[in-house]
């Protein structure tokens, strides 16, 4: 989990956790936002869009995630 505590932009911190904790069956990210959604796209993962956060489901479905959760518990189905 990465906050904005530090430095600002998303894409490289996606970026920098993948290098750190890279995986057999590739990387996602998720987040409540449009802007999240085209960050981790940038970033080269997958993305995710939590319905239960920030911006409404049909913003996020606009911006086009890979996969969306209503809640989430959906994320132990969604994630590999």
């Amino acid at each position: 989990m990465l906050g904005g505590d530090k430095g600002e932009s998303k894409v490289r911190k996606i970026r920098a956790a993948v290098g750190r904790h890279e995986h057999d069956q590739g990387s996602w990210f998720v987040g409540d936002t449009v802007g999240d959604v085209v960050e981790g796209r940038r970033a080269g993962v997958g993305t995710i869009a939590a319905a239960w956060g920030w911006h409404s489901l049909e913003q996020l479905r606009g911006a086009s995630p890979d996969r969306i959760a209503a809640a989430p518990r959906d994320l132990l189905t969604l994630l590999p």
